[in-house]
């Protein structure tokens, strides 16, 4: 029994590294798109910039609500794995 609770430790544990790797090329994926938003911002001089800029903000927000997710997830695992 006790082999079994360790080995369901590591597997969480394993989990909540892989979710963090996750959280992380989430976080990088915002900080690029996102600065590409502002660039395109300020040189909206065309349709497709403008088309580019709004398709931006909809991948930001995507990508910020998986982030969000992930945090949840990471958060749960973590609860579970002190019980």
């Amino acid at each position: 029994m006790e082999i079994l609770f360790i080995l369901n430790q590591s597997a969480v544990k394993k989990e909540i590294d892989n979710l963090i790797n996750k959280r992380s090329n989430l976080l990088t994926l915002i900080i690029v798109i996102g600065g590409g938003n502002i660039g395109l911002f300020f040189n909206l001089t065309s349709v497709l910039r403008l088309s580019l800029f709004f398709t931006g903000i909809i991948l930001f927000v995507f990508f910020l609500k998986g982030l969000l997710n992930v945090e949840e997830k990471i958060n749960l695992l973590i609860k579970e794995l002190k019980e």
